[in-house]
């Protein structure tokens, strides 16, 4: 104990060594650690503070300055770095269990590190730098430069770039695979084939540009079409159902069906096939840039939008069922002059054949 200026005096139990300075550290007082014979390295425990310091002029543990972290808080200037010097992981323990591991890949120790928090049921394992994993538990990242599992569980990356997310979702080289949690039902994944996006949602899938979640009425559900709720869907059975509802129209014109169907009888309709995809599947029908020639209907003469097609073949098929119709009629008159014609005949007929028995039965009687 030091000269304590009338302090109470210092009593402590057995077995322990207690060392009380009340003075100035920089002016030599307080407790004082020395690692080198200059007294210009080593550590203190500032007077009135439970903080340690570096022996340095312009520490100031109370202050939250200084060549140290406080656990008050500090104030730090541009370049100052918390974090390490050498090729070596760093864990930040929470609880003393691991909650964030920045792990270096030695095979790439000059690369970017590779964060993993969540605890140490997930890992980064293999040949990997630069990848993240968000939390969540039992995910692991497999030889994937610059792969990421944002979270969930029973996840796995492998591959460069990779992502995966949800529930047992395995992605490989360059794809985003996202699985519900559906159960217990089995791994999900891409087939292992790279650079696809593939989601799974035992619920459907929603899109939406307003902040209202579409009705669920199919696979696909969207936010696109009517407000009183008849939006575009695609089904469960496969089939793309567009809104069509007269509240979302306005500028109603009658059209002339017949000029539409001399329209589409002079469109040139051809089979083909795609540039890209499967090039060798046939198809037929026209070109958007003719159709629009013809019709002038959509929003450009690129794209043909199928309730315009079906608008048209609809016209053309009243054009021709009123033809059939005109026809129909006339062809009934014609059967009714036929009809008139063939009793004027058979009257004819029966009228000659009257007068040839007229004309035998007198040559007899002569």
């Amino acid at each position: 104990d030091n000269y304590n200026n009338g302090l109470n005096t210092l009593v402590v139990g057995d077995n322990s060594f207690v060392v009380r300075a009340t003075g100035n550290p920089q002016g030599g007082g307080g407790v004082t650690f020395y690692s080198s014979g200059d007294k210009q390295h080593g550590v203190r425990l500032r007077p009135g503070s439970d903080c340690w310091e570096p022996i340095d002029q312009n520490a100031n543990c109370g202050g939250g300055t200084g060549n140290f972290w406080s656990l008050n808080g500090n104030s730090i200037a541009q370049g100052d770095v918390l974090g390490t010097t050498n090729p070596e992981d760093l864990v930040l323990v929470v609880n003393g269990s691991q909650a964030i591991l920045i792990d270096i890949d030695q095979n790439h120790p000059g690369g970017k590190p590779n964060i993993i928090a969540g605890g140490p049921t997930n890992s980064v394992t293999g040949s990997s730098f630069g990848s993240n994993i968000g939390g969540g538990r039992d995910n692991e990242i497999i030889d994937g430069d610059n792969a990421t599992i944002p979270g969930g569980k029973d996840n796995t990356a492998q591959g460069d770039c990779s992502f995966a997310a949800g529930h047992d979702a395995s992605a490989s080289k360059g794809s985003f695979v996202w699985s519900c949690y559906n159960g217990g039902a089995g791994s999900f994944s891409d087939g292992g084939t790279t650079d696809r996006f593939v989601v799974n949602a035992n619920r459907h899938f929603f899109f939406t540009h307003t902040s209202t979640l579409p009705p669920d009425l199919g696979l696909i559900n969207t936010s696109a079409g009517c407000p009183s709720g008849t939006y575009a869907y695609l089904s469960l059975s496969g089939v793309w159902t567009d809104c069509s509802s007269r509240e979302m129209k306005e500028g109603f014109t009658p059209v002339d069906e017949h000029k539409i169907l001399q329209k589409v009888a002079n469109l040139p309709i051809t089979s083909w096939h795609y540039t890209t995809g499967n090039t060798t599947a046939e198809h037929i029908g026209p070109v958007a840039e003719d159709f629009y020639a013809a019709f002038g209907v959509g929003e450009s003469d690129r794209h043909l939008a199928s309730i315009d097609v079906n608008g048209v073949a609809l016209a053309s098929i009243q054009a021709l069922y009123q033809q059939n119709q005109e026809k129909d009629a006339q062809i009934a008159e014609l059967e009714e002059q036929v009809d008139d014609q063939q009793a004027q005949l058979e009257y004819q007929q029966k009228t000659l054949n009257e007068l040839q028995a007229r004309l035998s039965a007198l040559e007899e009687s002569k």
